[in-house]
């Protein structure tokens, strides 16, 4: 349903620049179609489509399969692990100054004892 999504942006903002219809029509028309048709379900969203305005639908399917090949080979690039490990590694870390911050900002009497 993303892939959907996003290859139904990239569509839109491809006929925002290029569409050459009066009133940019094309895109007006898709774009209206997105709003009244949800695209929570993917494949009906597609069908339904495909009965209406068929270039439409053609345009949608080959840009969703780019937009998965670029998405996988950031996956095969090891990019997105890479990003993965990165922010995790900022949230640890931020996470790691914040129970620093807090526990050096406490007096010493106020640290419970521990008893064994």
């Amino acid at each position: 349903n993303y892939l959907t999504y996003k290859s139904v942006r990239i569509v839109l903002e491809q006929l925002v620049e290029t569409d050459l219809s009066p009133m940019k029509a094309d895109y007006m028309w898709l774009r209206q179609f997105c709003l009244d048709n949800s695209l929570t379900d993917a494949e009906a969203f597609l069908k339904k489509l495909a009965t209406t305005r068929p270039q439409f639908a053609e345009r949608l399917l080959e840009t969703r399969l780019q937009v998965f090949k670029d998405w996988s080979k950031q996956f095969q690039e090891g990019k997105m692990e890479q990003r993965l490990k990165d922010s995790d590694l900022r949230v640890l870390r931020h996470q790691l100054n914040q129970t620093v911050r807090l526990s050096s900002d406490r007096p010493e009497d106020s640290i419970p004892e521990t008893r064994e």
